[in-house]
């Protein structure tokens, strides 16, 4: 049985309702935010390590990932991310997929599309870096602290890892 209600008055258990708010004129929900995630790895699919950082100010393990500017692709956003972010200048990155990602920290409620996004490096990189972010409204500043893990090991924060399985199956070239 079907019925229509207004979107101010539906409830929905489990979450299901969470993107009706933004549907509302004059919402106050967050819009969908599109966003780049960036998984770095390097090695051999018998080793393959993924860069991670510490010291986001959200806490937790986390890869290179930020916001899409407008009129970027999402692979520009990326390679910019990783700039940014990392020091890094990449170019060959593969699309990996499509993750949507919804939480709702006290008054903020925050949906993101994460466009992922793998770059396999055959060059050499330190095992550890510091790098201070040279862009970014919230980031810029920060010094995050670069290390290497084992894809097999790695625990992301922030739903952030949704893709690594996929690294491990995809055929490593060097």
């Amino acid at each position: 049985r079907y019925s229509f209600q207004p979107l101010e008055t539906v409830e929905l258990a489990n979450e299901m309702g969470v993107g009706l708010q933004a549907l509302l004129p004059n919402s106050s929900r967050t819009p969908l935010r599109p966003c780049v995630v960036c998984h770095v790895t390097r090695g051999n699919p018998d080793n393959l390590e993924l860069l991670v950082f510490t010291g986001h100010p959200w806490g937790g393990v986390q890869v290179v990932a930020g916001g899409i500017d407008a009129g970027e692709t999402p692979i520009i956003a990326a390679r910019r991310e990783l700039l940014e972010e990392s020091g890094l200048q990449l170019e060959d990155g593969t699309y990996l997929g499509r993750h949507d990602y919804f939480v709702r920290l006290e008054e903020l409620e925050v949906h993101e599309a994460r466009y992922c996004y793998h770059f396999h490096v055959s060059h050499e990189l330190p095992d550890t870096w510091v790098h201070t972010v040279s862009h970014g409204e919230a980031d810029k500043g920060l010094e995050y602290q670069f290390y290497w893990v084992r894809v097999k090991e790695a625990k992301l924060d922030w739903e952030l890892g949704e893709f690594l399985p996929l690294l491990e199956e995809r055929e490593i070239h060097d």
